[in-house]
């Protein structure tokens, strides 16, 4: 079983993340605004994941105060910004449309990391985006001609990429510094 958990993690995050859109439509017509439903989806996770760690392993609680502006760019300037122009574009535009705009974050991790990690951009790289983004554009049925678009969803929606973009770029930075991916999941919520 040890040796399947790693791909029913991958299978249960896939899972997750598919309804984030049903979740915050639902809220959206009954009437929440973009900041309510992003209150909700980071305040729910941060409670969540406090009762797990503080179970199962306290370690995650223990950074040092001067990392704690690294954790500032994953939680305010990624997830909270990040999650604010999702809905937001959501708002405005098909699920389809959004979801595929905020697929743009791979290619922005790209560019961001050959700017700031001087990691090399090669074809492979280029040629696995443009099969993602067309995939993804061929699941969510944006050549069907259902989806709706506004200028101002657009602009949400690419915002979202390069937020969500922005926080493989902090995150690395933690990473750096020792933290592991649950200290900086768990901090990003909690600051």
């Amino acid at each position: 079983m040890k040796k399947y958990l790693p791909y029913l993690n991958i299978l249960g995050a896939a899972a997750c993340w598919g309804c984030i859109g049903l979740f915050s439509r639902t809220l959206s017509l009954a009437g929440m605004s973009a900041a309510n439903i992003v209150v909700i989806r980071n305040l729910g996770g941060l409670i969540l994941l406090t009762l797990i760690f503080a179970l199962t392993d306290r370690s995650v609680f223990h950074v040092k105060p001067k990392h704690l502006p690294i954790f500032f760019g994953t939680g305010v300037v990624s997830v909270l910004l990040f999650t604010l122009c999702y809905f937001r574009c959501q708002e405005l535009c098909s699920l389809a449309v959004s979801a595929i705009l905020l697929y743009t974050a791979p290619a922005m991790v790209v560019l961001m990391s050959a700017a700031v990690f001087r990691e090399r951009i090669t074809r492979k790289k280029i040629l696995a985006l443009a099969l993602a983004l067309l995939g993804c554009s061929f699941v969510t049925g944006v050549w069907s001609g259902d989806a709706s678009v506004t200028a101002a969803g657009v602009l949400f929606g690419l915002g979202a990429g390069f937020l969500y973009a922005l926080y493989s770029i902090f995150s690395r930075y933690a990473i750096d510094r020792g933290y592991d991916s649950w200290t900086i999941t768990f901090y990003s919520f909690l600051v």
